[in-house]
């Protein structure tokens, strides 16, 4: 249908112009939520079933403290990511802003002078190379604090390379750093 001129012409022609044209939209795109809806559907149907499971209430998002001693929600929160995610235990903290925050978190928790970091899949991102200290110098990077990095290039398939992997396990390592996007 042609969009009617507005010079002279009936609003209430035009609006119904305007509905046919979202009715017509509508339908062509129906079939698209519709598939869309049953790929989300299951996906809600396992966070709300985790959040029966823990009884999460609107008292577990009531700081106590503001110190997180004590707040009822944190570990209520953590047991639900961690069943939604099929994980053994997960982590869920505003504080961290992102991937990197938390993976910078857990290598200076996990690491200390002297050990020894090798990463088995190759060069990490960008955004830890400073925190590895592969680039730059003064930021309080893990190797300026001691810690020892080694860096196994991947095989030629883009597979973990396992004889490089067993020649760098000759020397003890405290932890394999493993990263795919």
């Amino acid at each position: 249908m042609a969009r009617p001129r507005s010079g002279g012409i009936d609003e209430a022609l035009l609006q119904n112009w305007a509905r046919a044209q979202v009715a017509c939209v509508a339908s062509r795109l129906k079939p698209s939520w519709e598939k869309h809806a049953q790929e989300i559907m299951p996906r809600l149907e396992k966070v709300l079933n985790a959040f029966a499971a823990e009884r999460l209430g609107s008292h577990h998002f009531a700081s106590m403290t503001g110190y997180g001693h004590g707040d009822q929600g944190r570990e209520v929160i953590d047991r639900i990511f961690a069943k939604v995610f099929g994980a053994e235990r997960a982590i869920v903290r505003p504080q961290f802003v992102s991937g990197t925050h938390a993976i910078s978190a857990a290598l200076f928790g996990a690491l200390r002078p002297g050990d020894r970091l090798v990463s088995i899949t190759g060069r990490p991102y960008d955004t830890l190379e400073e925190v590895i200290g592969l680039r730059g110098t003064g930021q309080g990077s893990l190797s300026e604090f001691g810690v020892l990095y080694q860096e196994l290039s991947l095989g030629k398939d883009s597979r973990v390379d396992f004889s490089a992997l067993d020649e760098a396990l000759q020397i003890p390592i405290k932890m394999a750093f493993i990263q795919r996007s």
